[in-house]
């Protein structure tokens, strides 16, 4: 029982990084193809003197 447990922990584990890193690089193809700064770039910019 413990085995299958863990076996699907693994694979739920898996696929929710999968889909992280499949958003993230979709969200930065869009800011790309946008032209939108990234969050930390518009703060930097505001907190500039």
């Amino acid at each position: 029982m413990f085995t299958m447990a863990a076996i699907s922990a693994a694979i739920t584990f898996w696929v929710v990084s999968v889909h992280r890193r499949w958003l993230a690089e979709k969200l930065v193809r869009l800011a790309k193809q946008r032209d939108i700064k990234p969050v930390r770039a518009i703060k930097k910019q505001a907190a500039a003197p």
